[in-house]
């Protein structure tokens, strides 16, 4: 499997396949059975693979082609300028990204034999990201106008070092050595672009995507990746809820089971780390899990002392 993401997305590969899909896949990924070209890990991993006596994936790739027990690769924008890959075939791929532009380069990146395309497709990331760039191409701009050279250098500088994935600002080096920045503006029209395929796959997806991807040969299937998520953390809370059932919540039973939420990466709505029992619980409930509010019995202090401390205490339980 090939999959070509941004640093925010998590991987499957459809809804339907996700729960089946997620173990075995997560398992690869610990089993180091997976390559990263994400750049500031990819050093890292390959001087432990050369210490370890395996082929350096940079090479590999370099040279087109992929090492024997690599079963996933994960790349970044990087892939699309510069690199091809050359293999039989890939089972899958899947793309952070929608635009049509940008699905053409990434897919051109692979010579091969590829059984199904997946691009994940976020509504409400595209709409953000688009906002945040026209912003700062409508700042970049005004400096332009204002001919503020000194800080149209001095954003290029922070642009380039933080290796920003879109170019707001290009530096023209003129034959007296002089050296001037200006806005980008074919990265603009690329913004404009990809929104106007956002608007098309928002207003018809299923026609839209058989138009806009005509020219695979094979019509891609788009992923939401806030159903794949809503998928997964279900089953983690359903997980949860059996390991605590039946043990009073309350005390450092409480801490215990935060941090059980935090290392499973369960988020609520807003995707924020969920940091109270009330918390938990909504999501308890709206997973169909029972939680009910109980007061501690002689019984109870005995079986319990770690977590109650005094007859007809209340304290919430998963039955």
């Amino acid at each position: 499997m090939l999959v070509s993401r941004a640093n925010q997305t998590a991987l499957s590969l459809d809804v339907a396949q996700a729960q089946i899909a997620a173990k075995d896949l997560l398992l690869e990924l610990s089993d180091g059975k997976s390559g990263l070209t994400l750049a500031d890990l990819q050093e890292m991993a390959d001087k432990q693979r050369v210490a370890d006596g395996k082929e350096s994936l940079f090479e590999a790739l370099r040279n087109e082609h992929l090492p024997d027990d690599i079963s996933i690769l994960i790349v970044t924008d990087t892939l699309q300028e510069g690199m091809s890959l050359t293999f039989p075939k890939i089972d899958y791929m899947i793309i952070d990204g929608y635009g049509e532009v940008e699905i053409r380069q990434k897919v051109g990146r692979f010579r091969g034999n590829l059984d199904q395309l997946y691009i994940i497709f976020n509504p409400s990331n595209a709409r953000r990201d688009f906002q945040i760039q026209s912003d700062m191409f409508a700042h970049f701009r005004k400096l332009q106008a204002e001919g503020n050279q000194v800080e149209l250098a001095k954003q290029f500088g922070i642009l380039k070092g933080a290796r920003f994935r879109v170019k707001y600002i290009t530096e023209r080096l003129h034959d007296d050595g002089a050296k001037t920045y200006e806005v980008n503006e074919q990265a603009y029209l690329h913004l404009l672009r990809d929104h106007k395929d956002y608007l098309h796959l928002m207003g018809n997806t299923e026609e839209a995507v058989k138009e806009m991807y005509s020219y695979l040969g094979a019509t891609p299937k788009l992923l939401d990746p806030n159903c794949i998520r809503t998928s997964n953390q279900k089953d983690n809370i359903l997980e949860i809820a059996e390991r605590w059932r039946g043990i009073p919540l309350k005390g450092p039973a409480q801490e215990a089971l935060l941090q059980d939420f935090k290392a499973m990466g369960i988020t609520d709505k807003s995707r924020h780390a969920v940091t109270s029992l009330r918390g938990c619980t909504s999501l308890f409930t709206e997973a169909g899990i029972t939680v009910t509010e109980k007061q501690a019995t002689l019984k109870d202090l005995e079986q319990w002392p770690q977590y109650l401390t005094k007859i007809r205490e209340k304290y919430r339980v998963i039955v």
